[in-house]
């Protein structure tokens, strides 16, 4: 396992990258789920966990939602964007990201699965947030 900040890189951008949600039933798209990922000065690309453990994006999975949410254009489709619990007390995206076709995803390798309540508390203070 690396350890964040273990190895530099120079990022020339990040951009997102949308991958779809088929139903199985009958192959029609029904919602795409948001991934970051980055070009490096080499031209090289990298994906969100070798961007997440270089350490090299201040607030990676808040820049990564709202680039995701900002340049989405399939308006007809929900956009999934993951979010880990432990986050949930922060903002989330920029104020001026229209909101009512993102579905957040909650990551499953959260340390706060294993307080169900707290969690709750969390979603409860979303809701009553608009999300």
């Amino acid at each position: 396992m690396i350890r964040k900040g273990a190895f530099h890189i120079k990022i020339k951008s990040l951009f997102p990258v949308y991958q779809p949600i088929v139903d199985v039933r009958n192959g029609n798209i029904i919602a795409f789920e948001a991934n970051i990922k980055a070009t490096l000065e080499s031209n090289d690309e990298i994906g969100y966990e070798l961007l997440r453990d270089s350490g090299a994006v201040e607030n990676l999975d808040f820049t990564a939602r709202d680039l995701a949410s900002i340049e989405f254009k399939l308006k007809k489709y929900k956009l999934f964007v993951n979010v880990e619990p432990e986050e949930l007390h922060k903002p989330l995206f920029s104020e001026d990201i229209e909101l009512n076709d993102v579905v957040l995803e909650i990551t499953e390798e959260s340390k706060e699965y294993t307080d169900p309540e707290r969690l709750k508390k969390k979603f409860e203070k979303l809701r009553e947030n608009g999300l």
